[in-house]
């Protein structure tokens, strides 16, 4: 029989060692571990910028359309500030128009007021405290009596006629048609 044991010893079937020294092999081991890592928060950090640029993008756009709101909000502002601002130039018209009416509207009143019932007044124009009147009446005491009651009245310093006419249309008296120019 053949000896096992001595072909045992002599037939080497495992490789000789030839890889690195220990230390070179840590090193090659924690700076794959450390690539990995920092692969990873790499990765992590990608994830979270592309997340952020995503909610940037969603307060950019909500912002967006807050700021068209606004310019909007700010154009009916604008609108309704110049509406206001010409209602006020109007008032303001309006008011100067009305404190230079509001004194002949007073003569206007206190005429009306004088006037007798046998005349009808048909014109009045107020110009730099001078009033004119135009009437009709149908007699010349009613002319004379009204003229009295003018310049007794705070009404009138003075009371002038300007003109008296007898208006005849056709063949019938239509009145007697008179002015009157009153000083303040």
């Amino acid at each position: 029989m053949v000896e096992t044991n001595s072909l045992r010893s002599g037939i080497n079937l495992i490789p000789k060692d030839t890889s690195k020294p220990e230390p070179v092999r840590k090193a090659v081991y924690y700076g794959l571990l450390a690539t990995r890592y920092a692969v990873i928060v790499v990765g992590v950090i990608l994830v979270a910028l592309i997340g952020y640029r995503y909610f940037i993008q969603t307060q950019l756009a909500a912002t967006n359309e807050q700021i068209q709101d606004d310019l909007a909000f700010i154009r009916a502002e604008e609108q309704f500030t110049r509406n206001f601002e010409e209602f006020k130039t109007y008032s303001q018209v309006l008011g100067a128009t009305h404190s230079t009416l509001e004194p002949q509207v007073g003569i206007f009143s206190e005429l009306e007021e004088l006037t007798p019932k046998q005349i009808q007044l048909t014109s009045f124009a107020l110009n730099e405290g001078t009033v004119r009147v135009g009437a009709v009446t149908t007699s010349y005491p009613a002319i004379s009596d009204y003229v009295t009651t003018l310049t007794d009245s705070d009404l009138a310093k003075s009371v002038n006629i300007i003109s008296i006419n007898r208006r005849v249309d056709g063949e019938e008296d239509d009145g007697i048609v008179f002015t009157l120019e009153i000083k303040k």
